[in-house]
């Protein structure tokens, strides 16, 4: 008896534990997809704020071309309300190219009033501050980059 009880205590706390972990998903699912007077609200109210990035659905600009297998998450410091509605951020970081040459790299995101996201890179010699590539992707608010908080 003493088994069975055991066995079934395990499987309860075991379909509790899926149950809180799906309904965890379920959340962070409905907080990425956002629309842009959400975002606008959180941006006015001082929420923490970071944004998932998934280039590969995006487009490269003025071409059509799918942006690359690139995703990730950046954790912003500052966001700006544009009179128009769009919502403004960026990011900027150190990093070493696979050529060994190290660069910093600014970020550039703009959130559209009509849902539409315009990211932005420029890469920028370290030494030098010379553009070295910059290159721009248009996405859309909930494919291509989330917003969570």
């Amino acid at each position: 008896m003493k088994r069975k009880c055991s066995m079934s205590l395990r499987l309860a706390g075991g379909l509790t534990v899926a149950a809180l972990v799906a309904a965890g998903w379920a959340s962070a699912a409905a907080a990425q997809n956002v629309d842009g007077a959400a975002l606008r609200a959180a941006v006015m109210a001082g929420k923490d704020i970071r944004a998932v990035l998934d280039l590969s659905l995006c487009t490269v600009h003025g071409t059509g071309a799918s942006g690359p297998a690139i995703r990730g998450s950046v954790h912003p410091n500052a966001f700006l309300l544009l009179k128009d509605g769009t919502v403004a951020f960026s990011d900027h970081h150190l990093t070493v190219r696979p050529d060994g040459k190290a660069v910093r790299e600014f970020v550039k995101y703009r959130v559209l009033p009509d849902g539409k996201v315009e990211f932005q890179t420029v890469v920028l010699d370290l030494m030098s501050a010379a553009v070295l590539q910059t290159t721009q992707y248009d996405c859309a608010l909930g494919k291509g980059l989330s917003v969570v908080w």
